[in-house]
């Protein structure tokens, strides 16, 4: 019993009446103090503590869930959202509303590993991955073929030269991207989405609890498997004709 109160930190007149009701619907057993789930209260709980879990999670943000699309995630996935765990939902500074996120440009340039899932790049995009390209990163980047055509024809050079340091690894995604970004690094998971009415905002969700890099690894993956890889510069002019 001392135990309950001191967990609960609640007061033994508010528990009482609580203990006394279980025990009438056969959910609790008390003997000497001791208390003890039955059967049926066990089976309860073990379906409780994940919607409470799953509860949880959302109502942190609610008007965000609520506001963006999220039927890109894997039915399999989504239903175990809440092990992203705790997250932030990062809010750009009005001169940054329409460029990459501080936070993430920064961990993107100090980490050592990233994967990546887009259908949106910004303006130094290219920019950015040539000169990772130039460093230790080993990143995997799974995007579409607009993107792919668009840093083929207007950064032919720096494209070449990132896909031959072989430090990054482009893939053509064989399907549609309906989300606008995905990326985990040593920093964290990122997750940029789009509002129910189809239009993008630069706020995104971020994360760096183990459960939210073990999600996300296996979100990567997903799509991942459905890509094909590009070899080289030739291997990408035959995939974009």
């Amino acid at each position: 019993m001392e135990t309950i109160l001191e967990t609960l930190k609640t007061k033994r007149s508010a528990l009482l009446p609580q203990i006394k009701l279980m025990e009438e619907k056969h959910l609790l057993t008390k003997d000497d103090g001791v208390c003890e789930l039955t059967t049926i209260g066990e089976l309860l709980m073990s379906k409780t503590l994940p919607l409470l879990s799953m509860v949880n999670f959302f109502d942190k943000d609610m008007e965000y869930w609520g506001s963006h699309n999220i039927d890109f995630i894997p039915t399999e996935l989504l239903k175990r959202v809440d092990e992203i765990g705790n997250y932030t939902i990062l809010e750009p500074e009005l001169p940054e509303i329409f460029e990459m996120n501080r936070v993430f440009d920064e961990g993107l340039r100090r980490t050592k590993k990233s994967i990546i899932v887009t259908s949106i790049i910004y303006p130094d995009s290219m920019e950015v991955l040539h000169e990772l390209s130039k460093t230790d990163i080993d990143m995997e980047f799974v995007t579409t073929q607009k993107i792919l055509n668009k840093f083929r024809t207007e950064y032919y050079e720096k494209l070449c030269e990132t896909m031959e340091s072989g430090q990054i690894k482009f893939f053509l995604y064989n399907g549609e991207i309906r989300f606008p970004a995905f990326a985990q690094n040593d920093d964290g998971l990122f997750l940029f989405m789009s509002k129910k009415d189809g239009t993008f905002e630069n706020r995104l969700l971020l994360s760096r609890t183990p459960g939210a890099l073990a999600w996300g690894s296996e979100f990567f993956e997903f799509y991942k498997k459905d890509t094909t890889q590009v070899l080289d510069m030739r291997h990408l002019e035959k995939l974009l004709e």
